[in-house]
């Protein structure tokens, strides 16, 4: 099975994308189809060998649509795209003023109070009014000739759509108008007001006048995309034989050495060879402060260089670089849909169909209940226009591809909407040890001493393993940073035990419990202190002096500083914590004290293999997500509901270690974009839901309103002209709403109320 991405053409509403997404379903090498009215691409998983694009092509325009492979990714389509709005908006200003006219002299049909004034000769000569007025509303027609070409095929494809009711109605409108106008010109006047020129001419404009506005709103739900895509570098300096010269950055390849000058973007992701500065990755992280980059620190294709030149080695193609990545894994988010979007697809599926039976059964009832036909042809035209399934199949894809871009500025990444949708709905989490709750290496907590002083001890001891490579050696050596060096040597790693050398000419000896036992060392003085330091899950280092123990060290695995109040903003949200570990349980329980996770959520001692197991019982209880760095967690994060990577300092770059597994990258690292992450999805979740209300509850209204439910109750009749403005109305509510995600901003941890 392979995943291909197919750009679609011809869909205008929520009816569309399911018509095409039911032609694919029914191909049996198909295993899996979704299809987004917004983005218009479809996301098709498939056996290659039994099925290829031209057989694709065959069905998709069977059922009445297009499809195209995307273009590959040095074409550039914004000037074709840009072409196409400019002549939109030209076709929709000649339909305004050319439908203008025609309101006007018909507006007495729709408010009979008023009736304007209009020149003499309209009356001495009606069939002028007439001619002018068909003429005028076939320039609209003209106009807006794509939604009767898009609506006829989808008909004769046994798929209609809204263009489908649009069209229907429209022609309906002026095959009246035509009929009228012959009887006008044999002299029958009164056939003036069987004229319906504005019906058609007034909602096709309407309905264009929509379609612009909507296409507009939903440019804008891709602002976060394109503000990632255009921070592609154009030009690389790149050294060649000792001479720098300018190529474009698209051709870069591994290994390749670029400058890269103060102020300008970086071309590529590589590692610094030369040079310090100051870096901006606030577009690709969420992190606003610059990241000091010196010799050996990587630094990723798109970021700002600041203040200093810096030269680099590139480490990955444009193709696989982290911006890329994002970018694909943010497209991907937006492609695909929420489950909750298949609610408003099944009803789609069968809604156009019902609503040109009920026009038809609501023009037959007033015709039996004696109603003219004048009237009969308004309620059947009005049903066909006010009926609106674009609203209806807007409502979450514009909520979904806004949500992702917003999540994608403040450094969240969802690779699904499916992600987004389920991440709302955890009632558990799940967290890492090391690395996530923590720093991931050990920090020098303690130092007590035996009959020496706290700095000549930690000096003594440091000097002993200043060529150990052990966590724990490391972590002392760090805080006697600045102290006088010492002379060493004679130096011994001993594996898994300690190291021992000559510390200017003495004997010393560093390491664990064990080791000191092995060597006839007495550690009774130190049996208080251990047992406390045990207690609070450190590690111990013990170091002896000819010997003599002289000092007892104690380090451990520093929290993160937002670990504690993360706790405590999840459970103001319902969500409860446990902490999964393969650690010890004395140093797991005091990791989790320290959180605010009670014991009897700590899971420790667990390999990564059993981690999975875990996560899986868990998520029988209640919607379980896992948060890891994204290395040895990898299986429990795919176990979960919602697997949720963190990135930054100590892990790596997430893009690059844990895409694959997590449904959630967090670009920044702070355990504080766990909480960003559940708000995202949650006002994303309640914008869905706000969309697919109104879209539903507009239709409910308005079409018994235009079928003359409420007239029959004395009541008043939704006029066609005002059931077209209605329907484009609430499609741009739809996304308009959705829009409002663009300026969400999460509670931060430590200013959310308790």
């Amino acid at each position: 099975m392979v995943e291909r991405v197919y750009d679609v053409t011809g869909m205008s509403c929520a009816a569309c994308s399911a018509r095409v997404k039911r032609t694919m379903d029914k191909l049996e090498s198909v295993s899996h189809c979704e299809v987004n009215l917004l983005t218009g691409k479809m996301t098709l998983d498939y056996d290659e060998t039994a099925l290829d694009f031209p057989q694709i092509q065959a069905a998709i325009e069977k059922a009445g649509y297009g499809v195209r492979e995307p273009e590959p990714e040095n074409v550039q389509p914004e000037k074709e795209e840009e072409q196409e709005r400019t002549a939109s908006s030209r076709r929709l200003l000649v339909a305004a003023i050319c439908a203008a006219p025609v309101f006007y002299l018909n507006i007495s049909h729709m408010i009979p109070a008023i009736t304007p004034p209009v020149p003499a000769i309209f009356h001495i000569y009606p069939v002028l009014n007439a001619l002018i007025q068909l003429v005028l509303a076939f320039v609209v027609l003209w106009c807006g000739r794509g939604l009767f070409v898009r609506g006829y095929r989808s008909l004769f494809a046994k798929s209609p759509n809204m263009d489908t009711l649009v069209a229907i109605g429209a022609t309906a409108a002026m095959l009246e108008s035509l009929y009228a106008a012959v009887m006008i010109a044999l002299g029958n006047s009164a056939y003036l007001h069987r004229l319906y020129c504005e019906s058609a001419a007034v909602v096709v404009t309407l309905v264009m006048a929509g379609r612009y506005l909507e296409e507009r709103a939903k440019r804008r739900t891709g602002d976060a995309l394109r503000a990632l895509e255009a921070l592609r570098p154009n030009v690389a300096h790149v050294v060649r034989g000792g001479v720098t010269v300018d190529l474009d950055a698209s051709r870069l390849s591994v290994g390749d050495e670029i400058i890269i000058r103060p102020g300008e973007a970086i071309p590529a992701d590589a590692v610094v060879l030369e040079g310090r500065t100051g870096v901006d990755e606030s577009m690709l992280t969420g992190e606003s402060m610059p990241v000091e980059k010196r010799e050996g620190s990587e630094v990723i294709g798109g970021s700002q260089n600041l203040d200093g030149s810096i030269r680099a080695r590139v480490t990955a193609g444009a193709g696989e670089s982290v911006l890329a990545r994002i970018i694909k894994l943010v497209e991907d988010a937006q492609s695909r849909q929420a489950p909750v979007a298949r609610l408003a697809d099944k009803v789609a599926g069968i809604f156009v169909p019902a609503v040109m039976g009920i026009a038809l059964l609501a023009a037959i009832a007033w015709a039996i209940a004696g109603q003219s036909v004048d009237f009969c042809i308004n309620v059947a035209i009005g049903v066909l226009v006010v009926a609106c399934p674009c609203a209806l199949g807007l409502a979450t894809p514009a909520s979904v591809m806004t949500g992702t871009g917003r999540s994608a500025s403040l450094g969240v990444l969802f690779k699904s909407g499916e992600a987004l949708e389920r991440l709302a709905g955890i009632r558990t989490v799940v967290f890492d040890k090391t690395g996530t709750l923590t720093w991931g290496k050990p920090v020098l907590t303690d130092v007590v001493t035996y009959g020496m002083e706290r700095d000549e001890a930690l000096s003594l001891c440091a000097a002993a393993e200043t060529r150990s490579e052990h966590p724990v050696g490391r972590a002392i050596c760090r805080a006697a940073s600045g102290m006088a060096l010492r002379e060493v040597t004679d130096f011994t790693a001993l594996p898994g035990r300690g190291v021992e050398a000559k510390v200017e000419g003495v004997a010393l000896l560093a390491g664990t419990r064990s080791l000191m036992e092995e060597r006839g060392v007495d550690f009774s003085a130190a049996k208080a202190d251990e047992d406390r330091f045990y207690a609070e899950g450190k590690t111990l280092v013990y170091a002896a002096r000819e010997g003599k123990l002289f000092a007892l060290f104690a380090a451990a695995d520093e929290l993160r500083p937002e670990s504690r109040l993360l706790v405590k903003r999840l459970g103001e949200l319902g969500i409860q914590s446990y902490l999964l570990t393969g650690d010890n349980s004395m140093s797991a329980r005091a990791a989790a004290a320290q959180c605010g996770i009670p014991e009897s959520r700590v899971i420790a001692g667990v390999l990564p293999g059993k981690k999975a197991e875990t996560v899986a019982q868990l998520r029988r209880q209640s919607p379980t997500a896992m948060v890891g760095d994204g290395i040895n967690d990898a299986p429990a994060l795919t176990e979960a509901d919602i697997g949720i990577a963190v990135s930054g300092e100590g892990h790596g770059r997430a893009t690059d270690i844990a895409v694959d597994a997590a449904d959630v990258v967090l670009m920044h690292g702070g355990l504080g974009q766990v909480y960003d992450a559940i708000q995202l999805s949650r006002a994303s979740m309640r914008n869905i839901r706000e969309n697919l209300f109104w879209a539903f509850a507009y239709n409910t209204v308005c079409i018994p309103a235009a079928a003359g439910v409420f007239y029959a109750f004395g009541g008043g009749l939704l006029n066609p002209v005002w059931a077209g403005a209605a329907m484009a109305l609430s499609s741009i509510c739809v996304v308009s709403n959705a829009l409002r995600l663009r300026w969400y901003r999460p509670k931060a941890l430590d200013t959310a109320k308790s």
